[in-house]
């Protein structure tokens, strides 16, 4: 094949594309709608995905920011807690523990008629101030009082921390206990409970004595103290850490949701790409037909192929006007055989 046949063959195909531009278009424009379509469904999915784990994400949240807040609370109130109780900031390796004992006579009135004074009826009031010492506990006199001594006020659960108040119902005795890590202010404590509660409860339930008829005093260290001591503080350890790890956790969770990826930029960038990819399968198909077809359109084409020279011409017109008569003669041939 020499040089110019080469090009004329080229020319050839370029007409032949432009014949077939119409198929060329079309498998260009499935190509973007194959391409572009495909991008918009799966940033779709992807969006939907990307919106459910936010909302997921969302309520997880929520949840860790309720726990943190009820922790915060819980925390708060232990922390005050060991600020203000007496007892979780007291030595629990020498603890001083006073005990007074107190026996309980009720004492009528001079002038009570002698009903009031049988031994029946003391008893039975006697039962009265005792079952009045075990369950009013520290009234406000007796706070008042501690805090007089202590020179700060203090609430009264944090009193009853250190400050126990019992009866021996068989022996009508009165127990007053008081716990300290300073043995002289462990008895001045009971004395001071004792001294207040039995000025407030001879006048609001029954005139009586308390005669004091033993003190008991013992130091040593209080392991249950030490073990309550550390309890609380190893709960405020932990509720601390947890909190730092839920603000990690809800960090975690807050981040940056990520754009959208279904966007009409995108979605044209892809079409374009598909559209590009069509049109280069579309010309390679044809390429392809084009050099294996066997037709030949010019003259040239023939001489080239077979080294044969061409003995006649038939012009265009020429040929369309035989098929034509061909079509007629077949046509009226049909017509005759029935």
């Amino acid at each position: 094949m020499d040089e110019n046949a080469t090009v004329y063959d080229i020319r050839l195909f370029i007409c032949s594309l432009l014949r077939k531009l119409k198929l060329i278009l079309l498998a260009a424009l499935i190509g973007a709608l194959l391409l572009g379509g495909f991008q918009a469904v799966k940033a779709w999915f992807a969006d939907r995905a990307s919106q459910e784990s936010l909302t997921v994400n969302r309520k997880k949240i929520k949840e860790l920011q309720d726990t943190q807040a009820f922790n915060e609370r819980l925390l708060a109130d232990y922390q005050t807690y060991v600020g203000a109780s007496l007892y979780q900031n007291l030595n629990p390796l020498a603890i001083t523990r006073t005990s007074l004992y107190n026996h309980v006579r009720y004492v009528p009135d001079s002038g009570a008629a002698p009903e009031l004074q049988d031994p029946e009826t003391i008893a039975r009031n006697e039962n009265v101030i005792l079952n009045a010492y075990r369950l009013v506990g520290l009234t406000e006199p007796v706070v008042a009082a501690l805090d007089a001594l202590l020179g700060q006020s203090h609430a009264t659960k944090y009193y009853d921390e250190i400050i126990t108040v019992d009866i021996l119902a068989d022996a009508s005795l009165v127990r007053i206990s008081a716990l300290y890590d300073d043995p002289d202010l462990s008895r001045q404590l009971a004395d001071t409970v004792q001294a207040a509660l039995y000025a407030d409860l001879s006048e609001r339930v029954r005139p009586h004595t308390l005669s004091l008829i033993r003190v008991a005093d013992s130091t040593a260290a209080d392991p249950d103290m030490r073990t309550a001591q550390s309890d609380m503080l190893t709960k405020i350890d932990k509720l601390t850490i947890e909190q730092k790890a839920i603000d990690r956790q809800i960090e975690a969770l807050k981040n940056p949701a990520a754009e959208s990826q279904l966007t009409w930029q995108t979605i044209v960038q892809f079409a374009v790409f598909g559209a590009l990819i069509g049109l280069a399968l579309s010309l390679l198909l044809l390429f392809f037909v084009d050099a294996v077809s066997l037709k030949l359109d010019q003259e040239k084409t023939l001489t080239t192929r077979y080294q044969l020279p061409v003995l006649g011409r038939l012009p265009a017109a020429a040929a369309s006007s035989g098929r034509a008569r061909l079509k007629r003669a077949k046509s009226t041939q049909k017509g005759q055989n029935p």
